[in-house]
């Protein structure tokens, strides 16, 4: 993605582990949205199995570069759309063992995405790290201004705003 992207209704949008974002309304009237937060280690992260191992500690040290924006016209679309909508009745009704179920979908999910990602190379993720390191220095020698996430988006270009 781009430091700017317009997102559209329906549109599925995936913030990758330590990607700095924000999100604006833009020229928008109303702005809704379904939010999912969790951390990997709810999947089994931080175990020492095959598929922690293979697939969710690269996916939280970012070695795989996922896709971040899923339109409708993306042919993995459907089947992601189905799963959020799983995930959304699954947390309404909040019957017993859920969170079983929640995992699995959420499981789904990375699987899904990991069919249209690549692997990040070392020298991709160091300029990656240096990227976030002036980001991060300009935050320390600005401290005392007011910054806003679109300021540090003009001045880095890894740090992606989304407009609705």
């Amino acid at each position: 993605l781009f430091p700017y992207t317009t997102l559209f209704r329906s549109d599925l949008l995936f913030v990758p582990p330590l990607f700095l974002h924000a999100i604006s309304k833009g020229r928008c009237e109303e702005f809704i949205s379904e939010t999912y937060v969790f951390h990997l280690n709810f999947l089994g992260g931080n175990s020492t199995d095959i598929c922690s191992t293979r697939y969710l500690v690269p996916i939280m040290n970012q070695e795989f570069a996922m896709p971040c924006l899923i339109t409708g016209k993306h042919s993995v679309y459907a089947s992601l759309r189905k799963v959020f909508d799983q995930i959304t009745s699954l947390y309404d009704e909040n019957v017993d063992g859920y969170e079983l179920a929640l995992k699995a979908l959420l499981l789904r999910a990375i699987f899904l995405l990991l069919q249209y990602s690549k692997k990040i190379t070392k020298k991709e993720k160091e300029q990656h790290s240096e990227k976030l390191k002036s980001v991060l220095d300009y935050i320390g020698e600005h401290y005392a201004e007011p910054i806003s996430i679109a300021e540090l988006a003009e001045l880095f270009s890894n740090i992606i705003q989304y407009t609705f």
